[in-house]
């Protein structure tokens, strides 16, 4: 975390809250004959926001080498999001809320850069 503060970039933890609460609703419903077989086990909410957070500073580290933009990471995160959701919408949502955290990492570079 002390790579996305010095990068003026503030973790959030509230991107992932809609995509978690939608697939734990779906776990909880594995038992039944008509449930998503995808998904096997509940879902660990620290897990999921863990590897968002792990995401956001590679992508920050990513940005600083040059390699590829904040925004631009977002947004193919965001694209994946949507493209995947149609065959799986729950990895759809997690993609999109990963994607909203390293979009939410650009736009607090960005104030910290020109603030």
């Amino acid at each position: 975390m002390a790579l996305l503060v010095e990068a003026g970039v503030a973790p959030p933890r509230i991107f992932l809250d809609h995509a978690i609460t939608s697939l734990d609703c779906e776990s909880r419903t594995s038992g039944s004959a008509d449930a998503d077989p995808k998904i096997v086990a509940p879902l660990d909410p620290g897990l999921v926001r863990a590897i968002g957070g792990g995401f956001a500073i590679m992508a920050t580290i990513m940005a600083r080498s040059d390699l590829v933009s904040l925004e631009e990471l977002g947004r193919l995160f965001g694209e994946f999001a949507s493209i995947s959701a149609h065959d799986d919408a729950a990895m759809g949502s997690i993609m999109a809320g990963w994607g909203g955290m390293i979009l939410h990492a650009a736009r607090d570079v960005e104030g910290a850069e020109s603030g």
